[in-house]
C-alpha cells in the first residue's frame, strides 16, 4: 500500500490554487518517500526482500525524492514571485 502513497500525495495536490498548500503536501509526500525507505530496510531484515535488490529500489526512491524536492523549490519560486 505504501508504494502509491507518495505519488497519490502529489497527484491529489498537484492541482491545488495555493501554493503554501501545494508546498505542504509536496513535504508530506517527502516524509512518506522516508516511510517506504524504512519499510524497504525492514522487508529486508525479515527477509522479505533479498538485499541485493535494496539498492535498486533505494536509487528508485532518490530519484523520485529528488523530483519531490525541485517541486517544493518550485513551488516556492513561485511563491516568491507573487
Amino acid at each position: 500500500m505504501k508504494q502509491i502513497i507518495a505519488p497519490t500525495k502529489v497527484y491529489s495536490e498537484f492541482g491545488r490554487f495555493f501554493i503554501r498548500d501545494s508546498t505542504q503536501f509536496y513535504r508530506v509526500a517527502l516524509g512518506s518517500l522516508n516511510e517506504i525507505k524504512s519499510d524497504l530496510y525492514l522487508c529486508v531484515d525479515r527477509e522479505y526482500l533479498a538485499e541485493e535488490e535494496l539498492p535498486s529500489y533505494l536509487t528508485q526512491l532518490a530519484v523520485v525524492e529528488k523530483l519531490t524536492i525541485g517541486l517544493i523549490g518550485s513551488a516556492q519560486k513561485v511563491k516568491r514571485q507573487r
